[in-house]
Order: structure tokens, then C-alpha cells, then sequence
């Protein structure tokens, strides 16, 4: 199954002709997860895509997007700036350390959305 990550990935090691027990060796990242990324479209963590994003000094958004972790081309073109940069930062987080961060943020929003609003 090619993914466009295993796509992305198998252009890398063959522009820098690397194998995989090369890359691994290299990149510290183990010859099983490359293999599960290339041969059977395994979607890994954010943390491994940011260490094969960082090894092939890649746009590390770009290759999450790739790994289909993040599209900020499916919010609408409305969206401010600060927000579209909030997504992003959140989906580059690990799923447990997101969920902690949303969880505290609705408690935040309850708060605002709770009291009163100030004369402008």
C-alpha cells in the first residue's frame, strides 16, 4: 500500500541512495518502522515523522500533511492566522499530550465564553 508518507519517504532514500538499514542506521530510527511505513502504509507517530522530516531537512508540517495528520487547506480560507497556527501546533503534538492540551482549553473557553462580556 503506497501512502503518499511512503511515497514521500522511498524519494528520499533514493535521491540520497539509502536503503533502509542505512537510513535507519543514520537516522536512529528503527529498520521495522521504516519498513512498516514503506511496505504497509503505517502512519506513525508525530514524534517519528518530525525526526524523518528533520533527517531529510524537510518541512516538517509538509511531511505531517503528508502523513495525513494535518490539512489546514480543509479549513476555510477565513480562518486568522493565529487559529491556522494553533491547529497546526496541536496536531504536530503526541495524541495523549493533544487530548491534555484540549482538555485544559475547553476548561479556558468555559471560562471566557462564562463571564461577562467588557464594554469596548
Amino acid at each position: 500500500m503506497t501512502t503518499p508518507l511512503a511515497g514521500w519517504l522511498k524519494e528520499q532514500m533514493a535521491e540520497q541512495r539509502l536503503g533502509r538499514n542505512e537510513l535507519s542506521r543514520e537516522s536512529g530510527i528503527s529498520e521495522a518502522s521504516i519498513t512498516r511505513i514503506i511496505r504497509y502504509g503505517h502512519i506513525p507517530k508525530p514524534d517519528l515523522i518530525r525526526r524523518l522530516a528533520a533527517f531529510f531537512r524537510a518541512d516538517p508540517d509538509t511531511v505531517m500533511e503528508l502523513a495525513g495528520l494535518v490539512s489546514l487547506s480543509d479549513l476555510p480560507p477565513d480562518v486568522p492566522p493565529d487559529v491556522r497556527d494553533l491547529t497546526r501546533r496541536l496536531y504536530r503534538l503526541d495524541p495523549d499530550d493533544r487530548e491534555e492540551v484540549l482538555r485544559h482549553f475547553d476548561g479556558l473557553l468555559r471560562l471566557v465564553e462564562g463571564r461577562p462580556r467588557r464594554p469596548q
